[in-house]
């Protein structure tokens, strides 16, 4: 039941429940004749099946209608959450909550016809600062859940939809903006806003405020981007805001000390004695997972401890398997989706490592082998998961979790907790305790920058991962897994090479791969031949603190193998081309720049028009700015300042536009000798400034990218200009709704062109 449930996650399109429901039940009715093991399988998984779709279904209806993106819509509801404030790209204040919807309305007494349930809202620049609980009425204009579409990088869109938040979007400036009515009394949201609050004041003199944070109220705004980056490279991400482990551990302590407390004279029986031990375990974990958020990973914790607590008290004969698919069967009844969710594959992963390592072992070792033993079975097991979902692995997160875990468990958490409750009988107290748990805290933060410093060099990142990977990384998890003795560990390491072997299909001699990126409203633009890479501009900005570069055009660079780039090009200065250069520089080893506009890098060279290099038989050409353009317009800046790059494989002719407008058109057409293009990118993303019809009727091209934001405000690409390209037979594509596009030019009269969201749909596209 549990394999039906979860498979449904990953369908493309929902099947009838009347249909599943109706074999179910057929299966069930042959079951009082066919009493078989398989057949009541069957009907298990069909079953499952069905109660997956049904959930599929409730979940479509909570998203938000096509037809009602970027209407003026007056929401009623309660926001829910912590609010949190940060600064935004003009360094002005925006909030950004999640508002539960009771009702909707598009127009004065109009309902919406579909309402979602659940959206994520920013306020910019907000008047009045709403408080979790309060129950309020705006207006805002939203759009459905969207991320970007990559072969490698991180599914926005789908971790949108697993949380339940059917639109995205923002507040507009109107009277209409009311609170309501006040957070309850009795609100946990609202008890735990105001717990982050007084920990914000009373910790703004520590320099770990940020992680305690998030190690007591699992709010891990304030970390920084380049802590993140640490936490990810060591594999620590998962102790640093609330998270099944700290509720296992959490609630586990109190289960030890209470029953150690009861097994005095004063209990009457071993079994009051579990009793008495279980309930504060228990209720100090659901207090903690409330302080937390009680969001859905709190929540797989919380299932598994109380099924942990059901076998300890109940005194129930169950094995470790039982209770462990037990566990996972009651997750996925509660959360369907959960099986999108990275941390429900470590959480089960690791248990199950855990089992094997530990409770599967016979003899008894002392417990610093049995420490070592855990570790490395987590470590081992984690390998495939970490293959599968995002082609990386880090090789520091051994090391790194072997001092981590026990120090933030056993020394961080428990002395924030003490310092927390010593605050309410004595200041002085609670003030050391704080610096005691800030103190280490910080040598925790300078082992893992350490590691991150002196052990990049083990940070692995697969070549595109196929199948056959992934499998030879299960079978070498589980040999590494098995007793000492048992047949088969000694071969665990051959299962390495194939792990070590790209899926990435090579390019031959003469061809060129393209690939335009899906960098929402901005451009990036790979372009590989047989043994050189060339990427073309780099993307925009992905808020204060963060690049489209490090989301999506950084994780397919390592996916497809890459840690060099043999030229970069900057086209111009706008920073939806420009802003990702920082983060490209960091990461990769780039050979040559090439600039439209200086962009504050040393050793780059400005474009110019006659530019030539060879590579594999591929010709590479820069055909605008001419000398004379940039001498004598030498104040001319912005999107007329771009370099025009053009990529000749055999008979077909690449052309790389960035943001050039008319007046750029008009002098590119009279100082270039243009062949028919087979593929452009169109200029300026589809502005009506650029694409005029002579540059269109010179061109010809057969393909053209418009690459732009999903629904962005420029409303690119604009209407006319792709009836132009219509009416000259050229076939459309646009990032915003078919993802990053991949084109094959290898001499075939056709190239082979692949669109990723056609590749990876959702049911609830």
């Amino acid at each position: 039941m549990a394999l039906g449930i979860g498979a449904v996650a990953w369908l493309p399109q929902l099947p009838s429940p009347a249909t599943l429901l109706a074999t179910s039940a057929l299966v069930l009715v042959t079951c009082r004749w066919y009493r078989r093991q398989w057949w009541i399988a069957l009907f298990a998984l069909l079953l499952g099946l069905s109660w997956g779709t049904a959930f599929g279904h409730y979940l479509c209806a909570g998203i938000l209608p096509a037809a009602q993106e970027q209407q003026s819509l007056l929401l009623q509801g309660r926001v829910s959450g912590l609010v949190e404030q940060e600064l935004g790209f003009d360094q002005k204040p925006v909030l950004r909550f999640q508002f539960d919807v009771d009702e909707c309305s598009s127009a004065p007494s109009v309902r919406c016809d579909q309402a979602p349930r659940q959206v994520k809202l920013s306020w910019y620049e907000a008047p009045v600062m709403p408080a979790a609980g309060e129950r309020w009425q705006l207006r805002v204009k939203l759009r459905r859940p969207r991320g970007f579409a990559n072969p490698a990088g991180f599914d926005y869109e789908a971790w949108l939809v697993a949380n339940r938040i059917g639109a995205v979007g923002y507040v507009e400036r109107s009277p209409d903006n009311l609170r309501r009515q006040i957070a309850s009394q009795l609100s946990i949201d609202s008890w735990r806003e105001q717990a982050r609050n007084y920990l914000q004041r009373r910790l703004e003199h520590f320099a770990h405020r940020d992680l305690l944070l998030g190690l007591l109220v699992g709010d891990g705004s304030a970390i920084n981007q380049a802590s993140w980056k640490t936490f990810g490279a060591t594999g620590t991400v998962h102790l640093f805001v609330v998270s099944g482990l700290q509720i296992a551990f959490t609630g586990g302590l109190v289960l030890w000390l209470s029953r150690q407390w009861w097994r005095s004279p004063f209990a009457v029986s071993t079994r009051r004695s579990s009793w008495l031990g279980a309930l504060p375990a228990m209720a100090v974990a659901l207090i903690y997972a409330a302080l937390a958020g009680f969001g859905l990973p709190i929540q797989r914790a919380l299932i598994m401890f109380a099924i942990l607590l059901w076998a300890l008290v109940g005194r129930r004969e169950i094995t470790a398997s039982t209770g462990w698919i037990f566990s996972l069967w009651i997750v996925l009844v509660f959360d369907p989706l959960a099986v999108l969710d990275i941390g429900f594959w470590f959480s089960f992963i690791a248990v199950a490592a855990l089992l094997l390592a530990i409770a599967g072992q016979r003899t008894q070792r002392p417990s610093r082998w049995r420490w070592w033993r855990a570790q490395s079975a987590v470590f081992a097991a984690s390998l495939p998961v970490l293959l599968a979902l995002s082609g990386q692995f880090t090789l520091l997160s051994l090391p790194a979790n072997l001092v981590a875990i026990p120090l933030s468990t056993l020394l961080s958490m428990p002395l924030a907790f003490l310092a927390l409750i010593a605050d309410t009988i004595t200041p002085v107290v609670g003030n050391f305790l704080w610096q005691c748990a800030d103190r280490t805290l910080d040598w925790l933060v300078l082992y893992l920058e350490w590691l991150q410093l002196h052990g990049s060099v083990w940070i692995w990142h697969a070549a595109g991962v196929s199948v056959l990977s992934i499998t030879c990384a299960a079978a070498l998890a589980l040999l590494l897994l098995l007793p000492r003795g048992m047949p088969g560990r000694a071969f665990a390491l051959f299962f390495l090479v194939p792990l070590l072997w790209p899926r990435i299909e090579p390019i031959a001699e003469g061809a060129v791969r393209v690939t335009v990126v899906d960098v929402g409203q901005g451009l990036a633009v790979l372009v590989e031949t047989a043994g050189h890479r060339l990427l073309y501009d780099t993307g925009p900005p992905f808020g204060p603190e963060r690049t489209v570069a490090e989301l999506a055009i950084s994780p397919l660079l390592r996916w497809r193998g890459i840690d060099r780039l043999d030229t970069v090009v900057v086209s111009h200065h706008d920073n939806d081309h420009a802003g990702g250069w920082p983060d490209i520089e960091r990461e990769f080893d780039v050979g040559r720049l090439l600039i439209g506009e200086n962009i504050g890098a040393v050793h780059a060279e400005f474009c110019q028009a006659g530019m030539r290099w060879r590579w594999n038989a591929v010709e590479f050409e820069m055909l605008y700015p001419t000398a004379s353009e940039r001498s004598e317009n030498t104040h001319q800046r912005g999107n007329n300042a771009s370099c025009v790059l053009q990529v000749r494989a055999g008979n077909d002719t690449i052309l790389l536009t960035g943001d050039i407008e008319n007046r750029a058109e008009i002098n590119l057409l009279n100082n270039s000798d243009f062949q028919h293009i087979t593929l452009m990118i169109a200029p300026h993303h589809g502005s009506n400034s650029s694409s005029t019809p002579a540059f269109i009727a010179r061109t010809q091209p057969r393909y053209v990218v418009f690459s732009s934001g999903y629904l962005n405000r420029f409303h690119h690409p604009h209407p006319r200009v792709e009836q132009r390209y219509r009416e000259a037979g050229a076939a459309s594509f646009n990032t915003a709704t078919d993802g990053a596009l991949i084109f094959d030019f290898n001499g075939a009269a056709v190239p082979q062109i692949t669109a990723q969201r056609s590749q990876l749909r959702h049911y609830w596209d």
